[in-house]
């Protein structure tokens, strides 16, 4: 390949980390990311687990509570607390502001409080998802 235009292997890696094809990648996140707690502090960590976590809490809440307005709201808790994904990111999968994701966080949280059935119904959620 010497003197030769050639496209660099390393432009598809996957959060900096990973060279391979999609199954390579798919595999090695299923095997050691999903179901797993999320270090935040680690960038590479961060940017393989939020790359499916936001659809996956998005699919498991849709229809659960029956109330499409909870499940937004679940659905933006799960993604704040568990996605390893910026506010930023989270809003702008929601079309929301950042701190609207935070505030809609915090919220539910004190909602939580006075309310065990929906409190009992997100844990539920959190251990079939491995995010507990």
């Amino acid at each position: 390949m010497l003197g030769k235009d050639c496209e660099s292997p390393l432009q598809r890696t996957v959060a900096s980390t990973l060279l391979g094809s999609e199954p390579f990648v798919q595999e090695i996140m299923e095997t050691h990311i999903d179901g797993k707690h999320v270090e935040r502090d680690v960038p590479a960590i961060r940017e393989l687990s939020k790359l499916r976590r936001i659809e996956t809490i998005l699919e498991n809440v849709r229809g659960a509570f029956g109330d499409v307005k909870l499940e937004e709201k679940i659905s933006i808790y799960l993604a704040h607390r568990h996605s390893g994904s910026r506010l930023k990111e989270i809003g702008a999968y929601f079309g929301k502001k950042d701190s609207a994701v935070a505030q809609t966080s915090r919220r539910l949280v004190s909602e939580m409080a006075g309310n065990v059935k929906l409190k009992k119904m997100l844990e539920s959620l959190k251990r079939k998802l491995n995010l507990s």
